[in-house]
């Protein structure tokens, strides 16, 4: 015996069954975006990535992601990295460099660290 179905009554019922359980609530729709806005979604995301990883490098390199908190426990004062979680207790060595380098500027070779003056002297010719 063969069971004759017609397809497009069989939708329609379909689709009216889900309408009314969207309706009351027992079914969700998530309203899947079009492929081209996925591609939209996705280059967006990409750029967002991209400029959080850049602003990260930046606050690491001048030295921006730390910040001075005090202990709880002694009231002594820490520097915390807002980026990496890590807590020491003498000022990073980023944050050194950068003191000393605005000491040179405003002070001259006179106020230049050790540190960075051989470095200065190591790219001079000879």
């Amino acid at each position: 015996m063969i069971l004759k179905v017609d397809a497009d009554a069989y939708e329609s019922e379909k689709a009216a069954a889900e309408a009314q359980q969207m309706e009351d609530g027992e079914l969700l729709s998530t309203g899947i975006p079009s492929l081209e806005k996925v591609g939209k979604l996705r280059n967006l995301y990409d750029r967002e990535k991209l400029r959080a990883i850049t602003h990260r490098k930046e606050r690491q390199l001048s030295g921006k992601d730390w910040v001075l908190q005090k202990d709880g426990a002694t009231g002594h004062p820490f520097w915390y990295n807002t980026d990496s979680g890590e807590g020491v207790w003498e000022p990073p060595l980023v944050l050194k460099q950068m003191a000393g380098e605005a000491n040179a500027r405003a002070g001259g070779y006179a106020l230049l660290s050790l540190d960075h003056m051989v470095r200065l002297l190591a790219q001079m010719p000879l």
